[in-house]
């Protein structure tokens, strides 16, 4: 893993990459990307629009992705690849733009599990989770028949026995010149 003496930039991976802003802002920090992973057909292709060709994106579910690293596949990541992994699991159950949807199961509410599985998988020394703030606290639209409760709690403890540590921010985009 990464030194804090080290003069060779940090390398992440970023699991549910959508388009790839995400990594986008961490190569802009000066990061440099080992791999991406998604299953969204369109945000693949949007993806490699403003990716360089040799940027590894993996094209499937992060539950595969992590089947594969587990088998040790060829190809895949392994322990000591990266120091940072990086991701953002699906926001829409949580989003308040989502208002209609949420009388429905909706198995998006586990992924962020398999994030953390891939993370204690992976093992590197940091991580970064984003997500819709919701997520913190779940919530109960107007029109909701059911809140999504908030997994933060269990996130944090997980994070937590796994010998992370966890700080929780809520921040602003255009604070910090994303329009």
């Amino acid at each position: 893993t990464h030194s804090a003496t080290s003069s060779e930039p940090l390398r992440f991976g970023d699991c549910f990459s959508g388009a790839g802003g995400l990594s986008l802002g961490l190569k802009a920090a000066g990061l440099q990307q080992h791999f991406a992973v998604e299953n969204n057909r369109d945000c693949q292709r949007t993806f490699m629009l403003s990716h360089p060709p040799s940027t590894k994106l993996y094209r499937e579910g992060v539950e595969t992705f992590l089947a594969k690293i587990r088998a040790g596949a060829d190809g895949y990541p392994r322990r000591g690849d990266i120091d940072l992994l990086a991701g953002g699991s699906p926001c829409q159950p949580y989003s308040l733009a989502n208002r209609f949807s949420h009388h429905k199961a909706d198995g998006r509410t586990e992924l962020v599990w398999k994030f953390l599985d891939i993370l204690e998988h992976l093992q590197p020394t940091f991580w970064l989770l984003e997500n819709v703030p919701p997520f913190l606290t779940g919530h109960r639209h107007h029109i909701a028949t059911k809140s999504v409760p908030s997994p933060l709690p269990r996130v944090i403890q997980r994070l937590l026995d796994m010998g992370y540590q966890a700080r929780v921010v809520v921040a602003c985009s255009a604070h910090y010149g994303v329009h």
